[in-house]
């Protein structure tokens, strides 16, 4: 039987043995600080979070997470499981457990992952999506209720000209892309007004995240090679991580935390097609409020852009059943 125990400051310098026993090959492969030092360093990092795994009265690695309400997930920080004690399946038992937790507090489960870290396989089988990403490491989430998502992925394929938009943005291979926006939220608006004929789509909104890149002409290109590809198609192409000098805010750490600072936050939805033909979606406040007709202000961004944009693109003259949330 698995059970946690909060870490003292006794813990520690069994927490930094067994950061160096799980991580330390991994780390010094993907280019990332690993000194002494720097090991630590990331055990003292949320040291509060840090739990000790015990089973059958033996302590066999840790986990340090938090609730993160204004993100609406749990953030698994770090999950490491001592060597004598892998291939047990006890970090599938942890997750597990974590994922059953946040279910019950109505979050998502998001955490991130060294691109040689094997853990990464075991990610995917539960149900972690990759929604950014960096050089060394991916950031995974896994959604709270996979049920919104089996409603949009029939809406989406169910639509020729949606489908054949994700299928012409994964021909650029731009690993973090996604098309945002309007592009889910419409369709998922019509669908629960009972349309028959879908709506226009204005614009179609092409998001990604890359923090090497410097020069915002490169998003113009991605744009032009789109409307080649699809020139009946209004194309607008934005890094996501380039928009915070924009917007005045601090830098953003990957898509779905820029999303987070959308004036509302239906808006905040995005999907793509992978390699595998496969649809994959991520948010910045769920699913939930969208199939609930509801229409939030992010308190993120001055409420008088919020009320610009509701004035001008009537949303509650196209979508009358919306209700808005101030």
């Amino acid at each position: 039987m698995i059970s946690l125990q909060k870490a003292t400051q006794s813990d520690v310098d069994y927490l930094v043995s067994l950061r160096k026993l799980t991580m330390h090959n991994y780390l010094l492969e993907a280019g990332m600080p690993c000194s002494e030092q720097d090991h630590l360093a990331r055990v003292n990092y949320q040291f509060a979070a840090t739990h000790l795994i015990v089973f059958d009265g033996s302590i066999v690695g840790m986990v340090k997470f938090a609730n993160q309400l204004e993100t609406g997930c749990c953030y698994i920080y770090q999950l490491q499981i001592h060597p004598d004690f892998q291939n047990k399946q006890l970090g599938s038992q942890v997750m597990a457990s974590m994922i059953e937790n946040a279910k019950v507090q109505q979050l998502d489960v998001a955490l991130s992952v060294i691109k040689q870290n094997l853990a990464y396989g075991l990610y995917l089988k539960l149900g972690f999506q990759v929604v950014g990403e960096d050089s060394a490491e991916y950031l995974m989430r896994r959604p709270r209720d996979h049920s919104y998502q089996h409603l949009l992925e029939r809406n989406v394929l169910d639509d020729p000209l949606r489908m054949s938009a994700l299928n012409a943005l994964r021909q650029l291979n731009i690993p973090s892309a996604y098309i945002a926006a309007g592009f889910l939220r419409n369709l998922v608006w019509d669908k629960l007004h009972g349309k028959t004929k879908l709506s226009g789509l204005n614009d179609v909104d092409v998001i990604y995240f890359d923090q090497n890149e410097t020069d915002q002409n490169i998003a113009k290109h991605h744009q032009a090679s789109l409307v080649k590809l699809m020139p009946n198609v209004n194309w607008q192409v934005k890094n996501q991580a380039l928009m915070h000098i924009k917007n005045n805010d601090n830098p953003y750490c990957c898509l779905v935390d820029a999303m987070r600072y959308w004036p509302e936050k239906e808006t905040a939805v995005a999907v793509k097609l992978n390699h595998v033909n496969q649809l994959t979606f991520i948010s910045g406040f769920g699913f939930e409020s969208l199939f609930n007709l509801s229409l939030r202000y992010n308190p993120k961004r001055d409420k008088a852009i919020f009320l610009t944009r509701l004035n001008n693109k009537k949303w509650q003259e196209k979508w009358p059943k919306l209700t808005l949330e101030l």
